[in-house]
């Protein structure tokens, strides 16, 4: 694909999940993580990982435990690039509020 044309196309995914992706609502904005990742933290939270997460998402986060293959919605994958990229204050609200499951724990 010429350079302009994988350009374009980039553009156009980028926009697009800009207007799709809904922004963070106002009440989450000015939150702050109060919690500092140090190495206890760390450790608990990999611990409620296996506790409440890793039954659907998988070890890494995948959304690819075994037996999730009828899951609807499907887990999904926290390792992809708007998961990755999420501020505290989205991902709050996200779990918080916008989880369509209501099996998931969290």
């Amino acid at each position: 694909m010429p350079r302009a044309g994988w350009l374009l196309g980039l553009l156009v995914v980028t926009t697009a999940w800009a207007v799709v992706e809904p922004q963070v609502p106002p009440a989450y904005r000015k939150l702050r993580n109060p919690v500092r990742p140090t190495p206890a933290v760390m450790r608990r939270a990999r611990a409620l990982f296996a506790e409440q997460c890793a039954g659907c998402h998988g070890p890494r986060g995948r959304g690819d435990a075994p037996g999730v293959g009828q899951l609807r919605p499907p887990p999904a994958d926290l390792t992809g690039p708007a998961t990755v990229r999420a501020s505290d204050q989205w991902l709050m609200w996200r779990l918080t509020e916008r989880v369509p499951d209501p099996e998931m724990p969290a």
